[in-house]
């Protein structure tokens, strides 16, 4: 079984989308922790969303584990007021939603729900003889 880390997507679908091709994880045996910042900056934040979920949902959380990033948690409370962030790059990613006849707001829950943090330990058992 393997660890694959990845943060910082932004966005950039096709970028994620070659790494996973690149690294060519066995979904069900691997475990692959994205650490947040899916969203803003990058042109296409609603396919990435979309990706993320349909993995997790085809593959599981104990494999398909999304944290929750400062970019998510800057959605949840532009959601909650209703307010469109132009410094950080929500704009871009509110348009795209829209460009593909969603609502980010429709996301709310799914942003509310992803853990903050995740608890890792390893165990090593050694057998003297």
């Amino acid at each position: 079984m393997k660890k694959f880390v990845i943060g910082d997507i932004h966005g950039n679908y096709k970028e994620l989308k070659e790494l996973l091709n690149k690294i060519n994880p066995d979904y069900h045996n691997d475990e692959l922790i994205f650490l947040g910042d899916y969203i803003d900056r990058g042109p296409d934040s609603y396919h990435v969303i979309q990706l993320l979920i349909t993995l997790q949902e085809k593959h599981g959380k104990n494999n398909i584990i999304l944290l929750r990033g400062n970019h998510e948690q800057m959605a949840i409370s532009n959601i909650k007021s209703g307010f469109i962030d132009y410094n950080n790059g929500y704009d871009t990613t509110y348009r795209d939603f829209a460009r593909n006849n969603d609502s980010i707001e429709n996301y709310l829950e799914f942003f509310n729900n992803l853990p903050l943090y995740l608890r890792m330990i390893t165990l090593y058992m050694f057998m003297v003889e």
